[in-house]
C-alpha cells in the first residue's frame, strides 16, 4: 500500500492448529517437550504435566492446549513444571500469554513445582511476583 510517499508493507499470520506429532519429528530423540493433561479435579481445575523444554517447540504445542482449554471452556489450569528442564523466552512469552487468556476468562493458572533453575529464569525477568511465586512456595497461583 502507498500512503503519503511512503510504501507500507502488511503482513498476515495465518494461525493453524499444530500438529503435535509432526512438532516431535521422526526421530525417538527430537522429542524435546511434550505434556499430559488429566481430568478436572472436583474444583474443575485442569491439571497439565509439563515435561522437557519449553523452547518455541514446547510454546507452539503449548499454545495450542491453551486454545482446545479455551474452546472447552476450562479456564482454571495447574501447570506442573516438575518435569520442565529449560524455558526460552519464547516459553515464558506463551507463559504470559496463558496467564492473559484464562484471567480474561475470570480464571486462573497455577504453576506448581518450579524447580530452582527455573524459578532463577521468573527471578531474573522480575516475573516472580507476576507468577506468583514470590512467597517461596512450591505450589502458587499466577498472580
Amino acid at each position: 500500500e502507498r500512503d503519503e510517499n511512503a510504501n507500507r508493507i502488511f503482513f498476515c499470520k495465518e494461525r493453524t492448529p499444530v500438529d503435535k506429532e509432526l512438532l516431535k519429528g521422526g526421530e525417538k530423540n527430537m522429542v524435546k517437550f511434550d505434556f499430559k493433561e488429566s481430568e478436572r479435579n472436583t474444583e474443575g481445575i485442569r491439571r497439565v504435566c509439563l515435561e522437557g523444554d519449553l523452547d518455541s517447540v514446547g510454546a507452539l504445542m503449548l499454545e495450542q492446549l491453551m486454545n482446545d482449554l479455551l474452546k472447552e471452556e476450562v479456564f482454571e489450569v495447574e501447570l506442573d513444571l516438575d518435569g520442565v528442564s529449560f524455558v526460552s523466552s519464547a516459553g515464558v512469552g506463551i507463559l504470559l500469554g496463558m496467564v492473559s487468556s484464562m484471567r480474561g476468562k475470570g480464571g486462573e493458572v497455577y504453576l506448581i513445582n518450579v524447580s530452582g533453575k527455573i524459578m532463577s529464569v521468573f527471578r531474573l525477568l522480575n516475573l516472580e511476583e507476576y507468577f506468583g511465586l514470590a512467597t517461596g512456595k512450591e505450589n502458587a497461583s499466577v498472580g
